[in-house]
């Protein structure tokens, strides 16, 4: 990790280990050049991804502590490299959901708790999230989700052995349940409103999101029906179990490949 850290950096010139002059020269000057610092730093998001949540900080501290004060660039961007792992899905954790989707489709309260460890696959920006909040004795929701632009979203969570469109090209009686149910909780949450907000803070009327079924088990006719559905929906939206984890995999490789990529585009 730390060499990896150095080479994005673009500089390995303090790192502890030397073979001669002449090699020493040129492993300094191909450091330099972008395509290396560029793959270094996609190997480097890569491990700290691959790390499981609770060993996250003792390698990335052990490896800070083996810096010394001229290695500023090399700590700099390794802390760049943690800082983007808070945008992600750890590699072990997105496994570990794509097991439990496989493994037990049909227990929601696995689910419940998984995702309640892991609030970031329900949304990258969760800030602050509620599991099965109590709200006045009223029925609870599965989630309020408060995100990091102050925002609310209401969670509704099923199972993935649940069915999502009919072969008939309807949206199943399941479905339409567990919008019912989160439409309702959106309601009484607007009607406290003024309640609400002494528990959460700038509350707004929230999104809502239904989770059910897999999307992978859809033809092209039902996948239809389900964008259709969620195009007329009214601040809800309807999405498998599958679909959670496909973007957390994707953010999760986009944050390794990428930064910020600033771009300029003109069409004519």
């Amino acid at each position: 990790m730390q060499f990896l850290a150095m080479a994005a950096s673009g500089d390995v010139s303090n790192r502890l280990f030397r073979i001669d002059p002449i090699v020493d020269e040129k492993v300094d000057a191909a450091a330099n050049a972008p395509a290396v610092r560029k793959l270094a730093n996609t190997m480097l998001v890569d491990l700290i991804l691959s790390f499981d949540d609770d060993d996250v900080a003792l390698h990335v501290g052990t490896t800070l502590m083996g810096f010394s004060f001229s290695q500023a660039k090399a700590a700099k961007q390794l802390v760049t490299a943690v800082s983007r792992r808070w945008m992600a899905m750890s590699t072990p954790v997105l496994d570990e959901f794509d097991e439990l989707i496989k493994t037990r489709p049909s227990d929601e309260p696995a689910f419940q708790t998984f995702l309640t460890r892991h609030p970031q696959l329900l949304d990258p920006l969760a800030h602050e999230v509620w599991p099965q909040p109590n709200l006045f004795g009223y029925r609870e929701p599965d989630f309020i989700v408060k995100r990091a632009d102050g925002t609310y979203m209401v969670v509704e969570i099923e199972c993935p052995s649940k069915t999502l469109v009919t072969a008939g090209g309807q949206i199943s009686a399941s479905v339409t349940h567990a919008e019912q149910q989160v439409a309702d909780y959106r309601r009484n949450l607007v009607r406290k409103y003024p309640d609400i907000r002494l528990h959460m803070p700038d509350f707004q009327e929230p999104d809502c999101l239904v989770v059910i079924g897999l999307e992978r088990d859809l033809n092209s006719n039902q996948l239809q029906v389900l964008h259709d559905a969620n195009q007329s929906g009214n601040h809800l939206r309807i999405v498998g179990f599958d679909w959670l984890l496909e973007r957390g995999r994707t953010i999760a490789a986009n944050v390794v490949q990428h930064g910020v990529e600033v771009s300029d585009l003109r069409v004519v």
